[in-house]
């Protein structure tokens, strides 16, 4: 209930799907695909619409297109908002706990490497400071 694959088919053939994904009160646009010989005719632009129309209809205050702008995106509005990730997450209590434990770990890590790239610049300046009193 928390992942749709919407498809538009054609004589019983699949030419387009959509992949959507459902938040409490947000939709977010996945991965798309289209058959090539049905690009011209926007076959994933209808599937969206679908998926917009579905999100009205849940009451979702968010419909989420996807990574970055792009000149199809301005179909649907000119306000582009940008989020950095997206995060599914399954309903487990074992699955939040494995992910809190990863989003933990990650954390560390950026810390870490945050600290090591500080103390690398901050030992650039130093030599830099040294050999520039050296020259004087």
């Amino acid at each position: 209930r928390q992942a749709q694959i919407l498809t538009l088919d054609v004589g019983g053939d699949p030419v387009a799907a959509q992949m959507v994904l459902l938040a409490p009160d947000a939709t977010y646009l996945g991965m798309s695909g289209v058959d090539p010989a049905w690009w011209q005719v926007n076959a994933v632009t209808l599937l969206q619409l679908r998926a917009a129309e579905a999100a009205v209809e849940r009451g979702h205050r968010t419909f989420n297109l996807s990574v970055g702008p792009s000149v199809a995106k301005l179909r649907w509005s000119e306000q582009v908002r940008q989020h950095p990730e997206f995060i599914v997450c399954g309903p487990r209590r074992s699955s939040q706990i494995a992910f809190t434990a990863y989003r933990l770990a990650a954390a560390a890590a950026a810390v870490r490497r945050e600290a090591v790239r500080h103390r690398a610049t901050a030992r650039k300046k130093k030599e830099a400071s040294s050999a520039h009193h050296a020259a004087h």
